[in-house]
């Protein structure tokens, strides 16, 4: 059974990991929002001949919205239940929480190949550590909540 200061320790990192998947899934939603607007205010520069149909911006649009949904009702689970929030959840939130992993582990192949590739600014290098350390206090926070939700039962 772990002591009291254990388990409030596992209740900040936990609610850490939750508060950061919700914040990537509002930060997904807004840089997609963003996008999306200027793409289309660049097609109404654009002649009619050169538009890009909407068939192409459809996908990304669903896609994004899926992938920002997701994040967040990751983080929320973790910030329900931040010490056990594996075993407190139904098998379709446990592939939720498996789905937010795995796309932080992109994310995180991402950045670490960015930071290879030497970016050209000072500000470039702290963006994309700053990427490198988000992705892998969650992907850090996922497996320690996974760990002992199965101690635990």
């Amino acid at each position: 059974m772990p002591d009291a200061g254990a388990r409030a320790n596992g209740e900040r990192v936990g609610r850490l990991v939750g508060a950061t998947l919700i914040a990537e899934g509002v930060l997904v939603a807004i840089l997609r929002l963003l996008s999306l607007v200027y793409a289309v205010a660049s097609e109404a520069y654009n002649a009619d001949r050169f538009r890009t149909p909407l068939s192409n911006y459809l996908p990304w649009v669903l896609l994004s919205i899926l992938v920002a949904f997701l994040l967040v009702w990751a983080g929320s689970f973790l910030r329900r239940e931040p010490t056990g929030a594996w075993v407190d959840v139904g098998l379709d939130a446990r592939v939720v929480l498996v789905v937010a992993g795995v796309l932080n582990l992109m994310v995180l192949v991402v950045a670490v190949s960015g930071l290879v590739r030497g970016p050209a600014t000072v500000e470039g290098v702290l963006t994309w550590m700053a990427i490198v350390v988000t992705s892998l206090v969650v992907i850090a926070g996922l497996v320690m909540d996974v760990r002992r939700s199965r101690s635990r039962a």
